[in-house]
């Protein structure tokens, strides 16, 4: 049996002390990963952990820099989902529009759709969505800001 010696983590420190991770690919958020007993796992949970013990169950690792890639646990702290989603917000960080991936509609289209009259059946086939999307843009449930 091998046993494989776990890569070295190595970062560069930025203007803002952030210790911006290189050696390790982020996932899909752009947050470092390492391997530990065949999981994978966050770089900043990991630093997290060996700095302060076990993350309650629930509780995520934020990020007080707002960098992905930053791994310095001085710029850590725990919080819930919500309370990351309320400093996100508070920062104005979410996204919105067009630059969420998922969406289906450009602001120019949500703006047409907003004049257009017919069914929203009607729409929605037009649009190729389903007509409780035509209905949320056209009450302003979403796309509110515009």
């Amino acid at each position: 049996m091998s046993i494989r010696k776990r890569k070295k983590i190595e970062y560069i420190i930025n203007e803002n002390e952030c210790y911006i991770c290189i050696s390790h690919a982020g996932d899909k958020d752009g947050y470092p990963r390492i391997k530990i007993n065949k999981k994978m796992l966050r770089i900043s949970r990991y630093f997290w952990e060996k700095k302060y013990g076990p993350i309650p169950d629930k509780m995520c690792v934020c990020h007080k820099c707002d960098t992905p890639a930053c791994i310095n646990v001085d710029h850590f702290f725990l919080g819930t989902k919500a309370d990351n989603n309320h400093d996100r917000n508070k920062k104005n960080r979410q996204s919105k529009g067009e630059k969420v991936v998922q969406s289906k509609f450009t602001e120019e289209q949500v703006l047409k759709i907003r004049k257009e009259s017919g069914s929203l059946r009607e729409l929605g086939k037009k649009y190729r969505v389903h007509y409780t999307n035509i209905h949320k843009i056209k009450n302003k449930k979403s796309w509110k800001w515009l």
